[in-house]
């Protein structure tokens, strides 16, 4: 089985100094992909992904 990319929490993110917009502008440019409020995965590896994987 294929090892899944580690979930990136936003209120880690936040705690760290990036601010709600940081994360939105990361999304939007394809660098995070958005799986649910308030939880991230690294978009390169997301789309690495077989579909039934993600």
């Amino acid at each position: 089985m294929t090892e899944l990319p580690r979930l990136i929490l936003a209120r880690d993110h936040i705690q760290q100094g990036l601010t709600p917009k940081d994360l939105a502008r990361r999304s939007n440019a394809g660098a995070l992909v958005r799986i649910r409020h308030g939880v991230y995965v690294d978009g390169v590896a997301w789309h690495a992904l077989k579909p039934w994987e993600q």
